[in-house]
């Protein structure tokens, strides 16, 4: 059944589908499904048509809807409106575009302002079949009763007619059907009504003396059938039924018990379908409309008593139509119906027990050649050609090359990741996070692969999942990194193990990153449903791309802003970590290379990210598809170059160089610092060489508290004599005032006495017995306040000219450090003084001298240095005999 519900708002509603794609395609408009999508029409119209509330109008808007949405592709919509007196107005406005049949005998006030004089409605002509309204009675009443006539409105002056009308407050009058409580028709917006029905005032001194009058609600009309029994002077009171208006009519016209007088229209098959015959009322005329005055309805003080015209009824359109939408107003214009046309849908939908929507769907299957006619052909640059992807021009070509390249580098660098793992610049950069990187920068990177490719809803979200699942990685790889190294830089004191922080810990706050995003994508990928559509790239041409359903509840846009932020606090953390620490001495310069590698990711998405959200109508999809693809994988790039190629290629480089270092070297025994017991200290340098980040990296930078710094020695020392051997665990150092300067693993070797010297010395020059020794143009300084807050645990080095900084444990060992060597300086004395090289093939001007380090009776390794003097020097230390000769 139609619901007469008298809504307040307009209420949409869909139309569902009826011909076959297979069925239309030869009108233009509509692809067939079965075959190959080679072109395409462009986006299709959206038309809003209204619907009134009784079944003929539903039928004929159904109708114009299925063939607007099946045979010509457009977006239909249906609006069923509560009453029919704003129609002008809403087409005017463009709230509705169309409506096929506007009853407009009573409207044409509306008609005069709205078509003939603003030409803001359009007259698209008849809709084809007539309408009337009036009075009705039950056939079976009156023929059971031959005394009684209903034949005019006159009979009802007649008490053995009135006798057999139901009298007053027998039927319950209709309530307002949102719940209030209230009445179908309240004194609000109906004067003339009292507790829900109108009493006219010839019966208001005593309504039990009048008979009821049904109607179906006060909306369908404006006060004329309350105004006629008013200047009739019928003794009759108006009962609105509301949605039960219908079925008591049908009751009432199975039985001849009593009359039931009702007003009623056609074309309406209820009529047809049972038996009832029309009471007269006075001929209509003209001066009828012109003496209504609808505000005074149901009063004297105007007057109405005439029957209803027959009408011719309208199909009225917006007057953008012919302008936005040429062919569907041509279309509208030749739409119409028969008489027979619109009973054969009512009689089906009444007798067939069908919905209004199989009943129009039945009548258009069966008047195809009637309906075909209507259907313009579409124009000539209404269908555009699909063209794949990579054939709508170089870019995804392009960008499909650089993603195979990108994938076999990062394949590369992990095969170089496992290969030189063991190295102390690869494990003081933490390893398992620099895997992850790479794992993170593959699925980024097949994500933009899958971006070159022609869309389907799975690549659409396997794009999004994995581009997003990657993202994620590799932030939350660059977070967790990053904060290991804030963590033990906030600390002022000597790095313990309470200060660390484990690979288990940084992991494990990764899953909960990743588990998160997995929730959001999840929770997207439900309410969004990205799908495959078309996006233009030419006039002629468009290519297939990713959206989500137009359709889309809000919540979708508020889950894809959740994931959005989401990966902002992830960026905006790495650069806010990268910022703290980019001064922060670490082993191999890794704090810069954090901090450039969050910087590019932040630069590259304010650039990227708002082309890529504009609509594609406003940019040409392949220079979004180019710019996301490329600014993606800059970013990717040079995260994976500052964070794991850059440490494996120096390692790579640095074996290289040190295999022939050693090549050279090889016949020549290994020069060893004279230090006590060889395993001790063999087993000491393996440890300092296994030492991580926590080692050779950040040291603290909490700021320096006020006072003097305690000295601390750390190292080995060795006494010879009046000579004073001083070594160092290894340290990292590095060159000021260059911007690329790195750290590097050193040791220190200070010998105090009558011949002083500073020498430095990394692990590779170590296997070769190489090492660089300065005797002159040698001092320490320890940092100022401001500097030792940033650098805690550093001191200046001064070598022959040249500045460095050392990083050690702590600021007591670097203290220790500073006094150390400025003793050995001022025992030195003078100025100037350079560098020169440990190596036996140094040139023979330079005095050399052995060291002979005996070790519990067995002989130790000898080799050959360059020394400013030559003397010999014979001293016994502990259970060591070590030989100098100068």
């Amino acid at each position: 059944m139609i619901s007469l519900s008298a809504a307040q708002s307009l209420i949409p509603r869909k139309v569902p589908p009826c011909l076959k794609p297979d069925e239309v395609h030869s009108f233009g408009w509509i692809q067939p499904a079965d075959m190959r999508e080679d072109r395409v029409p462009r986006d299709p119209w959206n038309v809003r048509i209204e619907v009134d509330q009784w079944l003929s109008s539903n039928l004929s808007s159904i109708v114009a809807g299925m063939l607007l949405q099946d045979a010509m592709g457009v977006n239909v919509t249906l609006i069923e409106a509560s009453t029919t007196m704003d129609v002008h107005e809403r087409l005017a406005s463009g709230v509705v575009h169309f409506n096929p049949e506007v009853w407009g005998s009573n409207k044409q006030a509306q008609y005069e302002q709205y078509v003939v004089r603003r030409n803001a409605v359009d007259d698209l002509g008849l809709t084809g079949y007539t309408a009337h309204s009036g009075w009705y009675v039950n056939s079976r009443a009156v023929e059971s009763n031959p005394q009684v006539s209903f034949a005019s409105w006159q009979s009802l002056t007649r008490r053995d007619t009135l006798d057999l009308l139901p009298r007053y407050n027998t039927t319950p009058t209709a309530r307002a059907p949102d719940g209030s409580g209230g009445y179908l028709c309240d004194s609000q917006t109906y004067r003339f009504c009292t507790d829900g029905i109108f009493i006219p005032p010839q019966c208001r001194a005593d309504p039990t003396q009048c008979r009821e009058f049904w109607h179906a609600r006060p909306s369908f009309g404006l006060g004329q059938i309350e105004q006629s029994i008013t200047t009739l002077n019928l003794p009759l009171v108006v009962v609105y039924n509301g949605d039960e208006h219908v079925k008591r009519l049908r009751e009432c016209a199975q039985q001849a018990a009593y009359a039931c007088l009702f007003f009623y229209w056609e074309p309406e098959s209820l009529l047809n379908e049972h038996p009832f015959q029309p009471l007269a009322l006075p001929r209509y005329n003209s001066t009828c409309v012109e003496r209504f005055n609808a505000s005074l309805a149901g009063t004297t003080d105007t007057w109405y008593g005439c029957d209803w015209p027959v009408e011719m009824l309208q199909k009225l359109g917006a007057a953008t139509l012919p302008a936005a939408m040429p062919q569907v107003n041509t279309f509208l214009r030749f739409l119409s119906f028969t008489d027979v046309d619109i009973s054969r849908m009512q009689h089906d939908y009444n007798v067939g027990n069908v919905s209004a929507d199989a009943a129009a769907c039945a009548w258009i299957r069966a008047s195809t050649k009637k309906w075909a006619r209507w259907i313009p052909s579409p124009p000539a640059d209404y269908a555009r050609f699909v063209l794949p992807l990579r054939s709508a021009g170089a870019t995804a070509t392009v960008v499909s090359f650089l993603c195979a390249l990108v994938l076999a580098a990062l394949g590369v660098t992990l095969a170089g990741l496992a290969r030189y793992g063991d190295a102390p610049a690869i494990r003081a950069q933490s390893p398992p996070f620099m895997r992850q990187i790479l794992l993170g920068a593959a699925l980024v990177d097949v994500a933009v692969f899958l971006d070159t490719l022609d869309a389907s809803a799975g690549t659409c979200a396997a794009r999004a999942w994995l581009l997003s699942l990657g993202t994620t990685v590799v932030l939350g790889s660059l977070v967790v990194k990053t904060y290991r190294i804030f963590h033990l830089a906030a600390s002022a004191r000597c790095i313990t193990s309470r200060t660390r922080v484990s690979n288990a810990t940084l992991f494990a706050a990764l899953s909960v990153l990743a588990v998160a995003n997995a929730a959001l994508l999840l929770a997207w990928t439900l309410v969004a449903q990205p799908r495959a559509t078309y996006l233009p790239v030419s006039a002629t041409a468009v290519v297939l791309g990713c959206r989500t359903q137009p359709d889309s509840p809000g919540f979708a846009t508020a889950v894809s802003a959740v994931l959005y932020a989401f990966h902002a606090m992830q960026l905006a953390g790495a650069c806010w970590l990268g910022f703290r620490i980019r001064k922060t001495a670490t082993a191999f310069n890794e704090s810069k290379s954090i901090a450039l590698a969050g910087y590019t990711v932040l630069l590259t998405a304010a650039f990227v990210v708002p082309i890529a959200a504009v609509d594609n109508d406003v940019i040409d999809p392949l220079v979004q598809a180019a710019v996301r693809g490329g600014g993606v994988l800059l970013a990717l790039v040079t995260i994976v170059v500052l964070l794991v190629v850059r440490p494996v290629v120096t390692v790579a480089f640095a074996r290289v160089k040190d295999a022939q270092h050693h090549a050279r070297h090889q016949q020549q025994k290994k020069w060893r610092w004279a230090r006590w017991g060889a395993g001790k200290h063999a087993a000491a340098a393996a440890e300092s060489d296994a030492h991580s980040l926590d080692t050779l990296g950040a040291t603290g930078s909490a700021s320096s508290s006020g006072g003097s710094v305690q000295p601390v020695e750390d190292g080995d020392t060795v006494q010879v004599g009046n000579m004073i051997f001083r070594i160092s665990p290894v340290y990292a150092m590095k060159r000021t005032g260059s911007l690329f300067a790195s750290w590097r693993a050193v040791r220190l070797l200070v010998l105090l006495g009558d011949r002083p010297m500073v020498m430095t010395q990394t692990p590779a020059q170590e296997r070769d017995g190489r090492g660089d020794m300065y005797t002159r143009g040698v001092s320490a300084i320890p940092l100022a306040c401001d500097l030792a807050a940033q650098h805690p645990g550093c001191f200046l080095l001064q070598l022959a000219g040249h500045t460095y900084l050392v990083q050690t444990p702590c600021r007591g060992i670097a203290a220790g450090w500073v006094a150390t060597i400025n003793a050995a300086a001022a025992g030195g004395g003078g100025a100037g003084g350079g560098c020169r090289a440990c190596d036996r093939d140094r040139s023979e001007k330079e005095t050399s001298a052995t060291v002979l380090v005996r070790l519990g009776g067995e002989e130790g390794i000898s080799t050959t240095v360059a020394l400013p003097a030559a003397a010999e020097t014979v001293a016994t230390a502990g259970t060591a005999t070590v030989y100098i000769n100068y």
